[in-house]
């Protein structure tokens, strides 16, 4: 079970899904059915290799990353390195 706090953070991270709304509105948000992942940077970049979506024109710059986490993380309230 989550509390208050987990619940809310959970809840706002759902609701970034904007097209998938209708789907993840049907999602309990009280409980975490996952284990807790290991710590990571998601601001580092990989430890070596090509970004997937590099080679796709999505919009997304690789070096644009780490901004977006940090940015993310405040909006989100969460820490940068989860």
């Amino acid at each position: 079970m989550l509390d208050h706090a987990a619940t809310a953070a959970k809840r706002r991270m759902l609701d970034k899904f904007v097209t998938q709304g209708h789907v993840l509105a049907l999602f309990e948000t009280g409980t975490e059915r996952f284990r807790a992942a290991m710590p990571c940077d998601f601001a580092r970049p990989p430890e070596a290799g090509e970004f997937l979506y590099a080679r796709f024109d999505w919009g997304l710059d690789p070096n644009d990353w780490p901004a977006l986490v940090r940015s993310a993380s405040l909006e989100l309230d969460l820490p940068q390195c989860l």
